[in-house]
């Protein structure tokens, strides 16, 4: 069997940059784990907003033995901008329309053919950090269980 996490990251990708509403708040700035030091589509440093997404947590499904029938990745997917809450929201809602109770799907991928069963928001997430004196990101989003073989 494949790695399914690679196939949950495109899988992600491709629905988030999929969803017109999505991609005209944050165009093509859809990144896991990490934003580019430079945006491959502006040469510039990377604008906000723009989502980031990261693996959580992982659980495989044994069958009988030790035969491994279908995994189960949490991933962290967020909005990230230089704004409050409220300035994010719209970015935040469409996130979890397109993910919460997203239908069924097989793709292939890499050679490997992937089936999405389901994809479930576990929690929200809210926060804030400051990487500099007087610089605020705000973080908005959810804890998404994605069950994948």
């Amino acid at each position: 069997m494949a790695n399914e996490l690679i196939g949950a990251f495109n899988w992600l990708v491709n629905r988030l940059t999929g969803d017109s509403a999505l991609t005209a708040i944050v165009g093509a700035r859809v990144w896991a784990e990490f934003a580019p030091d430079v945006d491959p589509a502006t040469d510039a440093r990377p604008a906000y907003p723009f989502v980031l997404f990261h693996l959580q947590a992982a659980e495989d499904i044994r069958g009988v033995s030790t035969v491994r029938v279908l995994t189960r990745p949490l991933l962290c997917v967020k909005v990230l901008g230089q704004a409050p809450y409220e300035d994010l929201q719209a970015a935040a809602d469409r996130i979890d329309a397109v993910l919460h109770a997203a239908p069924g799907s097989t793709f292939s991928f890499g050679g490997d053919t992937y089936t999405v069963a389901a994809c479930l928001r576990e929690r929200p997430l809210a926060y804030s950090e400051f990487p500099a004196p007087g610089v605020r990101v705000t973080h908005l989003g959810g804890l998404y269980r994605v069950t994948i073989y």
